[in-house]
């Protein structure tokens, strides 16, 4: 039968063998960031050809990637105000579209299609996203002006670059298509784009590496306790 040294021992071994275990697969974890930092270009494109922009628009949000597996897991990204964009040219008699709200996030049947590269720099492959928002716009000739237009918008795929400082950035998004149809011009579209850059973030989960640290202070403690109790009990022998 085990005296209560030999207990001691098996304890401490076994909860050193879980903080070994938990220290070899805390790298693959994957580190949500809050974004702090981060901004969207916005372009607005008529057939194709471009016709407004409006560059670092603020971002709030959050963003998950996991380093070590390449992959981006989950994102929410949203533009922090309303944003006016002046046209170069007036398309259906508007010359300002104004972008109201749009979230970007993953959409139904997410995942990872692709992804190369290494821990400090991949790049991945992901989709379907979803763009939700509305958008409005401001005019100068037979259209009245409007707001409030839903936006609804599916992305098959899109290419992100990452790193771990996080910098993420992700071009050519499209976050909306307006059918000239529905403003009296037929065969006619307007296309919303933006390019997604986020340089720095807050980790809302705590690092591997402080996980292990705490798991090891648990282990020291417990080795501590049950050695008091062993030379107590050795004492009275």
């Amino acid at each position: 039968m085990l005296n209560l040294r030999s207990r001691s021992w098996l304890l401490f071994g076994a909860l050193f063998s879980s903080v070994l275990l938990a220290a070899a697969g805390a790298g693959a974890a994957p580190i949500g960031y809050s974004v702090s930092t981060g901004h969207v270009d916005i372009s607005v494109f008529f057939g194709g050809a471009p016709v407004g922009s409006t560059p670092n628009v603020a971002l709030t949000g959050t963003i998950t990637l996991d380093a070590v597996a390449m992959t981006v897991d989950a994102l929410s990204l949203d533009l922090a105000a309303n944003t006016p964009i002046s046209l170069t040219q007036a398309v259906w008699g508007y010359t300002t579209i104004n972008v109201e709200s749009a979230n970007l996030t993953t959409g139904p049947g997410y995942q990872v299609y692709a992804s190369s590269g290494n821990s400090s720099l991949f790049n991945v492959s992901v989709g379907p996203l979803a763009v939700n928002g509305s958008w409005g716009a401001d005019a100068n000739g037979s259209n009245p002006a409007v707001s409030g237009q839903p936006i609804s918008f599916s992305i098959l795929s899109a290419a992100f670059v990452a790193n771990t400082t996080p910098l993420v950035e992700a071009a050519h998004v499209t976050l909306n298509f307006v059918d000239g149809a529905d403003f009296g011009h037929p065969g006619e579209h307007l296309t919303i784009v933006g390019h997604y850059v986020i340089s720095t973030g807050t980790v809302l989960v705590p690092e591997p590496g402080t996980g292990l640290l705490v798991a090891l202070g648990l282990v020291g403690l417990v080795w501590r306790q049950r050695s008091g109790t062993s030379a107590r009990t050795a004492s009275r022998e």
